[in-house]
Parts: structure tokens; sequence; C-alpha cells
């Protein structure tokens, strides 16, 4: 299995990334400690 560097789409740093949970659509969710935001790389639905 091939790990993948997640980067913090706020602050763009990978180093105080980790995993934290599902989203209601099942994708994974992280959270960046440096920023302390959690967010998705991917979404289910797009907004308008």
């Amino acid at each position: 299995m091939a790990k993948v560097d997640v980067y913090c789409r706020y602050f763009h740093t990978s180093e105080h990334v980790k995993g934290h949970g599902k989203g209601n659509g099942g994708h994974p969710r992280y959270r960046c400690y440096t920023c302390c935001k959690v967010f998705q790389l991917e979404y289910t639905y797009q907004g308008c």
C-alpha cells in the first residue's frame, strides 16, 4: 500500500496532519494540528 502525503488546505503543510474519522459521505476526514481545522480531500456533493 502506498503512503499519500495529505497537505492542509489552509496552512499548506503535511507535518501535523492526521486522520480524523470519516465524513457523512464516507470520505476520510483529516485534522491539521497546526491550524486546528478539519477538512476532507474529496466531497460527495459540490456547492453551488
